[in-house]
């Protein structure tokens, strides 16, 4: 099979054509018709090679007057003056925890993408539940893939995070203290997510190009405005090194969050530099900087060892509104499975789940 890079081919002639001068570099790398693979680009450059200097510059002109001239490139740009400023509060999801809304000026802007990292064990997943529970409250469609644990087993610790007190049972086995949701509870969790909660498949191959069209088609069909990935690492992506995937779907991800006015949230692992910090950083991030700098919020998640059941939830980035190095100081009910603040609102949350019993009229 033959080697060849289209866009590279490409370049080579659009730089000549710009830049006539250029075919100069060309005759001193010995540049020959034969090294272009693809036959319309052998049949330019041959006729590029018979020109002298002058038809060649002619030929870049009328190549920039051909391009300037077209309608397509009004398309490209605006006039500023066109566009109308909105005052009113953008449109967000509150996350549930009102330190953090209250930073972000109402929770995390439609269009935007966010990246939770963390070590291991500290917490993460069940943050994100509890954003996906909140949301769906609200009445936003949602969206899980996890890339950790199978569909079930998400999904079990899901419908305790989101449980009224009255639909859990409490048990003891040879392991220790066990939490069951009644058969009540599940089936009345059921009813409230059909057609509200999708999660990947477990049948699907979980790349970019499958993960990109389930987003698509969640966010047109089935109006889901929350995306949560945890996480990077499980996403297979087109590239060479392990750098470049990163880009190719970070990239990816933030062109869907803008195109479909939709809120990602991303999960990827802390490198091995964040320990040695005593103070997390936005580079914390293990993987490529664009990560980085391509999200709109980055959140940390931190647990002290010397506390028990304790995670801290550091805001380290905020394209929306700039507000930064906020701490959020969380408590964690293991009966519960849910964090809170110290006013508890969190842990005594109803997320609306339950038979809503409409009284009859007598009459």
């Amino acid at each position: 099979m033959a080697l060849y890079n289209l866009y590279a081919e490409q370049s080579v002639l659009g730089s000549i054509l710009i830049e006539p001068e250029s075919i100069l570099v060309a005759n001193q790398f010995n540049l020959c018709v034969n090294d272009f693979f693809h036959p319309q680009h052998q049949i330019i450059y041959n006729c590029i090679k018979k020109m002298d200097g002058q038809d060649m510059i002619k030929l870049a002109n009328e190549v920039k007057a051909t391009v300037l001239d077209s309608p397509c490139v009004d398309d490209l740009f605006v006039d500023a003056s066109d566009i109308t400023l909105d005052t009113t509060p953008s449109p967000s999801i509150q996350t549930g925890f009102a330190p953090l809304d209250a930073a972000t000026s109402g929770g995390l802007n439609f269009g935007t993408l966010t990246v939770l990292t963390g070590s291991p064990g500290s917490g993460k997943s069940t943050f994100l539940k509890q954003i996906l529970a909140n949301a769906l409250s609200l009445g936003f469609n949602s969206f899980l893939y996890s890339g950790e644990l199978t569909a079930q087993m998400a999904l079990d610790w899901f419908y305790k995070t989101v449980s009224n007190p009255i639909h859990l049972s409490f048990g003891v086995n040879s392991f220790g203290k066990t939490i069951k949701v009644t058969e009540e509870g599940v089936s009345q969790i059921n009813k409230w997510l059909r057609g509200k909660l999708f999660l990947f498949s477990k049948n699907a191959q979980a790349d970019e190009t499958n993960i990109s069209t389930v987003i698509e088609f969640l966010a047109v069909k089935k109006n889901v405005k929350l995306f949560v990935l945890d996480n990077l690492m499980t996403i297979e992506c087109r590239g060479t090194d392990k750098y470049e995937k990163q880009i190719n779907v970070i990239k990816s991800l933030k062109n869907l969050a803008k195109n479909y006015n939709i809120v990602i949230i991303l999960v990827a692992h802390s490198n091995k530099n964040s320990i040695m910090r005593s103070e997390p950083h936005v580079f914390d991030i293990s993987g490529a900087s664009e990560i980085a700098n391509l999200s709109d919020y980055i959140l940390t998640a931190t647990r002290d060892n010397d506390r028990d059941n304790e995670t801290t939830i550091l805001l380290l980035k905020n394209r929306i509104t700039g507000l930064i190095k906020k701490h959020l100081q969380l408590k964690f009910s293991p009966d519960r499975k849910r964090f809170y603040t110290d006013a508890k609102l969190e842990l005594e949350c109803d997320y609306g789940y339950g038979e809503v019993y409409e009284q009859e009229s007598f009459c």
